[in-house]
């Protein structure tokens, strides 16, 4: 008996985490042409093999999944589970941790899998220790990468808005340059800012453009991620843009203006293969 590969129907679940059971059934009659029954039955088998799981609306809540409709079955990775319930038992360990060293080594073991799927109630306890530590950059810089991934790419929930901001703020006023040893340090805290479209978004672009590379400009501002914040706030980029233009400043005109065109890009403003490029 040949055995039947399934590897890009858990492809597709990995790409897309949790999805409703319907939405799978539709892509695996059109991928493998298939009718609905069958569909079922793949869906099933895999489920039986202990290669997918069902979830509830019980569920819902755990896996950070908003759907209005109880009746709804999402189908997501076995695996994926495991490692939200890994990673919500790490983030419970910390918030008892009381050791910098050890708080160090749980934040490195839960940054193995931000690139995978990271959901928690935990980041207001995340916050906290990032507001308790005042001396260890190294911690600041993972928690700061943890909280970034939560918020942006999660919507997790944050209790205190301007509380968080205002200890990035400090942060920040702490590493004002580029370090090689946290090179995402400055990144992860202009996103938040972005992610809240807080003022100071626009006042770290302006000093990272006065003291900053090219090449540091252009990996932390051409992103996608905050192509909206950038749209957002085009009155006051054009007033910054005069500002720096008046003082001769041409070389960091034109770096605005390339990031506003490529937010514009990002969000479809504008044709990419436009050949009117800043």
């Amino acid at each position: 008996m040949v055995k039947e590969d399934n590897s890009k129907i858990i492809e597709f679940i990995k790409e897309k985490r949790f999805i409703p059971k319907t939405e799978l059934k539709e892509y695996i009659i059109k991928e493998q042409n298939c009718s609905d029954i069958t569909a079922n039955r793949k869906i099933d088998a895999l489920i039986s093999l202990g290669k997918l799981i069902k979830i509830n609306k019980t569920e819902y809540s755990t896996y950070n999944i908003t759907e209005t409709d109880n009746r709804v079955v999402y189908i997501g990775l076995k695996q994926n589970k495991e490692i939200i319930k890994y990673v919500q038992d790490r983030l419970y360990d910390l918030k008892k941790e009381t050791s910098p060293l050890n708080q160090k080594l749980i934040l490195r073991d839960i940054g193995l899998y931000k690139g995978e799927i990271i959901y928690s109630s935990n980041i207001n306890d995340l916050i906290e220790i990032l507001d308790k530590n005042k001396v260890d950059t190294e911690l600041n810089y993972r928690i700061i990468g943890v909280i970034e991934n939560l918020i942006r790419k999660n919507n997790a929930s944050v209790e205190n808005e301007e509380s968080l901001l205002a200890i990035l703020k400090r942060i920040l006023k702490e590493n004002p340059i580029y370090n090689r040893d946290y090179p995402n340090l400055k990144r992860y805290i202009c996103y938040i800012f972005a992610y809240f479209n807080d003022k100071e978004f626009l006042i770290q672009l302006e000093k990272d453009l006065l003291n900053e590379s090219e090449d540091y400009i252009e990996n932390t501002y051409f992103v996608k991620s905050i192509a909206e914040c950038i749209d957002k706030n085009r009155d006051k980029l054009n007033k910054l843009q005069i500002k720096l233009n008046n003082k001769g400043l041409i070389d960091k005109v034109n770096l605005i203006l390339r990031i506003r065109y490529r937010a514009n890009e990002n969000l479809g403003l504008i044709d990419s293969k436009s050949s009117d490029i800043i």
